[in-house]
């Protein structure tokens, strides 16, 4: 049965239409909060401008991994793992969410998340920095949990 607040399960990501929520822990712009109807956990991130821009995607490890992830780099490691879970669930998008990923893309182009998926490579490298372009692949967290 899916949940009529947030839309879990099968839900890859809500777009910036992110019901109200219990925090569980939060920092640096980023949180994990709980489904106040069904108690489904989420990451989310705030994206510019002016962090007015916030995504959640499924986070299906206990609370405390959050935590322990977050804890490694002050949420570093989290919001690369939420940028890359957005970016895989792209092509998955509920209809609605994709429309709100592309309105905030038109809004802030550099700032969204989905940056990578439609900007070329010099792009990337002028805001990043030719020697920081972050990697495409997903951390594994369950390595970084041992």
């Amino acid at each position: 049965m899916t949940c009529e607040t947030c839309g879990s399960p099968g839900r890859a990501a809500i777009c910036l239409d992110v019901p109200k929520m219990d925090v569980l822990h939060a920092g640096n712009f980023l949180s994990l909060e709980q489904c106040n109807d069904c108690s489904y956990l989420w990451a989310t991130a705030l994206y510019e401008p002016f962090a007015s821009f916030k995504y959640a995607v499924p986070w299906e490890k206990p609370p405390e991994d959050w935590h322990k992830i977050y804890g490694l780099d002050d949420g570093r490691t989290m919001a690369l793992w939420i940028d890359r879970t957005l970016i895989n669930a792209y092509p998955v998008l509920q209809p609605k969410d994709s429309a709100n990923a592309g309105l905030h893309r038109q809004r802030a182009y550099s700032a969204s998340p989905f940056f990578e998926m439609y900007a070329t490579p010099q792009e990337v490298a002028q805001l990043y920095g030719q020697n920081n372009i972050r990697g495409r692949g997903l951390p594994d967290l369950n390595l970084l949990l041992k």
